[in-house]
């Protein structure tokens, strides 16, 4: 088999592999802006002073 031969073969190989990996995959991405998140803490989980969030005037972290 010739060096030329050789190589289409493993370039063909490469896009059938690399297409294939795109069509099969059925995963879609998520897009989110972050409006749903929440943060919450726990009681108890602040009494640390090492570990202490400062509060705003209006009480929040």
């Amino acid at each position: 088999m010739s060096n030329e031969l050789r190589i289409r073969i493993t370039h063909f190989l490469l896009l059938i592999n690399l297409f294939g990996c795109n069509l099969l995959n059925t995963e879609k991405t998520i897009i989110d802006d972050g409006e749903g998140i929440r943060f919450t803490f726990d009681d108890g989980l602040n009494d640390d002073p090492r570990f202490r969030l400062p509060k705003d005037e209006n009480g929040f972290y």
